[in-house]
Formats: C-alpha cells, sequence, structure tokens
C-alpha cells in the first residue's frame, strides 16, 4: 500500500496580477507581512486562511525571476523559459506547483499552485502551505 501524497494550499486567485512595479517591491521587502512573497495571494481580511486539499500535483522548479513573475503578474508561460520547458517536459499539466530554487534564504523553497484551466499563463493560483502524505 502507498501513501497518498496531497498539498494544502489556500484559495485560488483568478487572474490575480499586481500592475504596480513599487507594489511588488514593497511585498518583497515586507518580512514580516509577507515572510514568502506567494502570501500575497492569500484573501484580503482573512485572519486565518482557508486551507483547502487536493492530490499532488507535478512540481516544477523554477529560479525566482521567473517565480515572481508568476506570483505577481500574468505572463504567459512561452516568456518563462525554464518554467515552459519544465512544464513541456511534464506534458503541460493543467496543475502543477512552481517551486522557487534560487534568491535569498527566504526566496528559496517559496511555492505556489497553478491551475491553467487550459491556458498558457497562470489562470488560477493559490499559496502552498504544506505537502502532506497520509
Amino acid at each position: 500500500m502507498t501513501d497518498l501524497e496531497y498539498v494544502r494550499h489556500g484559495p485560488f486567485r483568478k487572474k490575480y496580477s499586481m500592475f504596480n512595479e513599487v507594489m511588488c517591491q514593497c511585498v518583497e521587502a515586507d518580512v514580516e507581512g509577507y515572510p514568502l512573497i506567494s502570501r500575497v495571494l492569500e484573501m484580503e481580511g482573512m485572519e486565518e486562511p482557508d486551507v483547502l486539499q487536493r492530490p499532488w500535483p507535478a512540481t516544477l522548479l523554477v529560479p525566482y525571476e521567473e517565480f515572481r513573475e508568476l506570483v505577481f503578474s500574468l505572463q504567459e508561460f512561452k516568456t518563462l523559459p525554464i518554467l515552459e520547458n519544465a512544464r513541456m517536459a511534464a506534458g503541460e499539466p493543467r496543475y502543477f506547483i512552481a517551486k522557487c530554487f534560487s534568491g535569498t534564504d527566504r526566496q528559496v523553497g517559496d511555492m505556489v499552485l497553478i491551475d491553467t484551466q487550459g491556458y498558457d499563463y497562470a489562470r488560477y493560483k493559490a499559496p502552498v502551505y504544506a505537502l502532506d502524505s497520509v
């Protein structure tokens, strides 16, 4: 019998984007308010974020520069070459986790769950809280 693996994540945000670079830089600088930049995807006003669970999808490793674009904007995957190559190699999954592998200690390991809904950009995205085996 094998263990089932799940990802715990926050609610999905549809087409979430920050259009102001200064705001993005403020999130990156606010270590107390956003210990991980993926936490900007949490719904505002929630004291305790809703935690959802789904089977653990493919995990794609991306550098911080591309991870940042996934969190803050609606870039088409083809403009993020490392992510696009990993996504194509994984069979173009509808759901996947983008995991940051570079940057500062705070940035390495940050994860966001992506639901493409069949599009070539991160149509829905949610912060990842944990990966579990049960």
